[in-house]
């Protein structure tokens, strides 16, 4: 198992690093609070610490971050009256 440890200023920083790094099969072995890490005087920080298989890091898949917002309004939904007047134009 490839394991390694990320320090972020939250735990979903610390793995959007770790995905995008090492691929979205990792698994979280440990988090903890750091204070006064030597990087980041005076700051509280998350370390992770994740871990992969190493069968797994041959083929590390491409992580992206999912978007909030992709520019694609949702497919409008038909309603009852709708739907039966598309049945009974399809029956006659």
């Amino acid at each position: 198992m490839q394991v390694r440890k990320y320090l972020a200023e939250s735990l979903p920083k610390a793995l959007v690093k770790a995905k995008s790094e090492l691929g979205s099969d990792i698994v979280i072995l440990e988090t903890k609070n750091v204070i006064n890490h030597p990087d980041y005087p005076g700051q509280r920080m998350i370390q992770a610490t994740v871990g992969l298989e190493k069968q797994k890091a041959k083929k590390i898949k491409k992580w992206v971050p999912p978007t909030v917002d992709s520019g694609k309004k949702p497919k409008k939904k038909q309603t009852y009256p709708e739907l039966t007047k598309n049945i009974m134009r399809l029956k006659i």
